[in-house]
């Protein structure tokens, strides 16, 4: 996501260099309207937010700490999923073994 709105502030700075005027809410919309699909539960909240409220710094933080929360929730499942596997196949030889053993 970092690399996402530099890019993004870049693109908006050249186009600016161009004589294109932005005003800080259209920026945001820009930024938002380059979201993939999996932003738009946070993008739909961000626009129903009071444009006022909605700025550039506010709106890189919310997508910093998204980008934060997703990250960690794939960690979690990735060490839970690991852990499953680990307890299936303990399991499996175990019960391997006990066959040896009858």
């Amino acid at each position: 996501m970092s690399r996402h709105l530099q890019e993004m502030r870049e693109l908006l700075l050249q186009l600016e260099q161009r004589g294109m005027e932005f005003t800080v809410i259209h920026k945001v919309y820009v930024i938002l309207s380059s979201l993939s699909e999996m932003y738009d539960v946070l993008v739909t909240s961000l626009e129903s937010m009071p444009e006022r409220d909605l700025t550039l710094e506010y709106l890189t933080g919310r997508l910093l700490e998204e980008e934060l929360k997703r990250n960690e929730r794939f960690q979690s499942r990735r060490r839970d999923d690991h852990a499953q596997l680990r307890k299936t196949t303990f399991r499996s030889e175990e019960e391997q073994s006990e066959k040896y053993l009858l």
